[in-house]
């Protein structure tokens, strides 16, 4: 079996060959920078350079496709571009304020939320928020084209990466606290988070 038909097998609920695997691409099973640049020596990789990182609230690093290979990854993701509208500052320390104007704190080996932009706003002020645009062109230039050539000269299973929820980022907006509260005791004001997203 080729991976994209390991993968398709499965998720008709056929018996492929073996279990598919996927592995260090996505916001939910990346792997941290630190135990990257521990696994590359132990795999003998020493000449693959310093480690990237894409996801910089949880420090997630850019995995050489080698080591994909390496561990048999059946998948390959397509993910959108930045915005090249918006220009993400890291500080010193790796703390940062992301598009949203969400800012998040460097605590260890991760980032954790310690300010939220919409989280003293009343209604009225939540629906005038300005949000950035999510299909903003720049985000999907040549992505048809990578998709296709990706398609078209491997046998991969082709993922689109996705972050978390539209739960978890009204969570990030509004503040987990208010959220949680919000949701239990005045649930317009989630609906009126949600809009500008995803129509409730």
């Amino acid at each position: 079996m080729t991976p994209r038909e390991r993968v398709r097998a499965a998720l008709n609920h056929q018996e492929p060959d073996r279990v598919p695997i996927e592995f260090g691409q996505d916001f939910h099973n990346g792997i941290h920078e630190v135990a990257y640049a521990r696994l590359l020596p132990a795999l003998g990789l020493h000449e693959a350079g310093p480690v990237r990182v894409y996801d910089y609230m949880q420090r997630l690093a850019v995995v050489d496709p080698r080591v994909l290979e390496r561990f048999g990854v059946d998948t390959r993701y397509i993910m959108a571009r930045p915005n090249r509208h918006f220009r993400l500052r890291l500080e010193e320390d790796g703390s940062f304020e992301d598009e949203w104007g969400v800012y998040r704190k460097r605590c260890g080996y991760y980032c954790e939320t310690v300010r939220s932009p919409m989280a003293d706003l009343d209604k009225a002020a939540i629906a005038r928020f300005p949000l950035p645009d999510p299909i903003e062109k720049s985000r999907f230039a040549g992505l048809r084209q990578h998709a296709a050539g990706l398609h078209q000269q491997t046998g991969y299973a082709l993922m689109a990466g996705q972050a978390a929820s539209l739960f978890y980022l009204s969570a990030e907006l509004l503040g987990f606290e208010r959220f949680m509260n919000d949701l239990a005791f005045e649930p317009g004001l989630i609906r009126c988070g949600h809009y500008p997203i995803a129509p409730a």
